[in-house]
């Protein structure tokens, strides 16, 4: 499906992010995607005033200009142009909850925690979007998105011609991660804390059970995508390129820190009371497991784990 609009040829801007946003203003009134999804005009004025400003120490900026300034506007308006768009119009079966998570108004936020925590969400739904786009030019032929009313993330006909459904967790910056980083931006100092490299293999384990529950009641092939940001790849690489899901399969390792511990207590109390004693079970249930990594909204493939028994 080839997509004519300025947004797909957009060209990447080396000059001031005044400047930026005038270009992005000119695309924007004819760029449906823009204009009806990402920035209606609802939320123009407050968008307009508060795009080009970083936000105090924490650097925080407009995703939609800084993806104009390097170029890479047109990955993340793709999947809008091609799944959410009725002509002019959002599709009538966009889910008004979806449609309103991809405002970018994070940025009104007051402080910079709340800030990541929206952003993340933001860069969430992307992720749904552009696994889907990335997904069809490869082959894999999309049915359903749970943006359009679909009971799962992405529904699918997989190249071996077989239903599939997939969950896609996108994993950025956890609000510790982002904390400790601030922290150092703001003292000019190394802070100190690190972490634990069995809380990244645990936390992993976490997400997979967590999306494999939402696929429980999907009859045809299930795969878990895990779309690891740049910025966090440092917390979970060992655990990934030394295949501990081979080696200590669908159980937590007791080597983790008290902060994994507080945190699965917390989910434990919340959600899944059972997790431990399920967990084995329940990621044997999924067909595939894809670590994929994301920079700059381009995705690449780093491992895919076979779980299912």
């Amino acid at each position: 499906m080839q997509i004519k609009c300025a947004c797909q040829t957009a060209a990447a801007i080396n000059d001031s992010w005044s400047s930026i946003l005038n270009h992005f203003e000119g695309i924007r009134k004819n760029c449906t995607a823009l204009k009806e999804i990402f920035v209606p005009e609802s939320e123009w004025p407050i968008f307009r005033e508060m795009a080009p400003s970083a936000y105090d120490e924490s650097g925080h900026r407009s995703i939609l200009l800084g993806a104009l300034k390097w170029g890479e506007l047109n990955k993340i308006t793709l999947p809008v142009h091609r799944y959410l768009l009725a002509g002019e119009k959002p599709k009538d079966s966009l889910r008004k909850n979806y449609k309103e998570d991809l405002i970018e108004k994070w940025m009104s936020e007051k402080t910079p925690l709340q800030r990541h925590r929206r952003v993340r969400g933001f860069n969430g739904k992307l992720a749904e979007l552009i696994t889907s786009s990335w997904l069809e030019s490869k082959g894999w032929e999309i049915n359903n998105l749970e943006a359009l009313g679909g009971s799962f993330d992405i529904e699918v006909i997989s190249p071996q011609e077989k239903n599939a459904a997939i969950e896609v967790k996108y994993i950025g910056e956890e609000d510790w991660q982002f904390e400790a980083n601030l922290k150092s931006v703001i003292s000019k100092k190394a802070v100190g804390g690190g972490f634990n490299v069995y809380d990244g293999y645990n936390y992993i384990l976490f997400r997979v059970y967590e999306a494999t529950k939402q696929l429980s009641s999907f009859k045809g092939d299930r795969y878990v995508f895990l779309v690891i940001s740049h910025l966090t790849w440092g917390f979970l690489d060992i655990a990934i390129k030394d295949n501990w899901l081979q080696q200590y399969p669908s159980k937590f390792t007791d080597l983790a820190s008290s902060r994994w511990n507080d945190f699965l207590s917390k989910q434990k109390e919340k959600k899944y009371p059972n997790i431990e004693k399920e967990i084995n079970d329940i990621l044997n249930q999924i067909k595939e497991l894809w670590i994929i990594k994301s920079e700059f909204w381009e995705y690449s493939i780093d491992k895919i784990i076979t779980l299912e028994s």
